[in-house]
């Protein structure tokens, strides 16, 4: 994975649509709290993985990574430990997914149908990360450019929104609305 792979995995995994949500409820002062984000986690995120990566460059992320400094022992404590957090975490999404497609498609879907529909979202994930690397890494590449069209649409949205004047605005846009 390059540069621009790792940098869309990182957006695809840290930027989803329900922060839209949040960042509303929140209001105004969302953006600062971007900002600090931005310059606390993902910027020195990125320098780890640059560094992780430029010192091992052999395949394996964390595992190697974990490996190298701490021996085999840890190094499978760590992906254990990570796999059962993915595992915890995929399940309570396909769950979401299917409750959310069904509301949306399908109101009168059973529960039985919605469990069926989770579990096939989630071998149909196993089977794309069953491919190969240079294949796979691929959907969160388009994810992430989906993602950041997503956000760039309603931006532009609301700017239009702002700059036509029909109606006020929700929140105030001041400096100290911005105030984390």
């Amino acid at each position: 994975m390059g540069v621009a792979d790792m940098t869309l995995f990182t957006v695809s995994a840290i930027v989803l649509l329900d922060t839209v949500a949040a960042s509303a409820a929140i209001g105004v002062s969302s953006l600062s709290w971007w900002v600090l984000l931005g310059i606390f986690f993902l910027w020195p995120y990125s320098m780890i993985n640059a560094e992780m990566a430029t010192a091992y460059p052999e395949q394996g992320g964390i595992y190697a990574w974990v490996r190298h400094v701490f021996g085999r022992r840890w190094s499978t404590r760590i992906t254990w430990l990570y796999w059962v957090n993915v595992v915890l975490w995929g399940a309570s999404v396909y769950v979401l997914f299917a409750g959310v497609f069904a509301q949306m498609f399908l109101p009168d879907m059973s529960l039985g149908a919605k469990l069926g529909l989770a579990i096939a979202v989630n071998w149909l994930v196993i089977a794309v990360c069953s491919l190969p690397l240079s294949m796979s890494k691929w959907v969160p590449n388009l994810g992430a450019v989906l993602k950041m069209v997503t956000f760039l649409a309603l931006m532009i949205a609301g700017l239009v929104y702002f700059l036509r004047g029909d109606m006020p605005l929700a929140n105030e846009m001041t400096l100290a609305a911005l105030v984390p």
